[in-house]
Parts: C-alpha cells; structure tokens; sequence
C-alpha cells in the first residue's frame, strides 16, 4: 500500500504487502522488502533508511542553491 504524498524512483520494486508511509521516498533503483514508516527516505537493495523526509528537503534545497543558481 501507497499512502498520500509518498514518491517512489524508477525501477523500484516493492514487494507484496509492504506498506510506504505517508511522505516516504523510496529511491530509485531500490528493493522494498520491508514497511517504510512516514516521513522517511530509504535506498538499496534491499531498502535501508538513508535519512528523514526533512532532511532530505533540506539538503536538496542547499544543492539547488549552490549548484544550479
């Protein structure tokens, strides 16, 4: 199951019955094998959490500003 907001990369499987939180991201090129709680940023295979949804923004916003201004 999918909740709201949730972003899942390309190529990523997600097995049977594995729940993705509301607002998680599953990075591309991953193996879901287990739930991904709320929030929450996860890669590799299989999934491992990287860092928080927070964060994520966060150093997202701090590589914009830096490389593509």
């Amino acid at each position: 199951m999918i909740e709201d907001n949730a972003v899942i990369g390309g190529c990523v499987a997600i097995l049977p019955n594995v729940k993705v939180g509301k607002g998680a991201v599953v990075a591309a090129g991953s193996v879901g094998t287990k739930d991904v709680p709320a929030g929450i940023v996860v890669k590799d295979v299989p999934a491992k959490p990287m860092m928080t949804k927070k964060e994520y923004d966060a150093k997202k916003k701090n590589f914009v500003e830096k490389h593509l201004r």
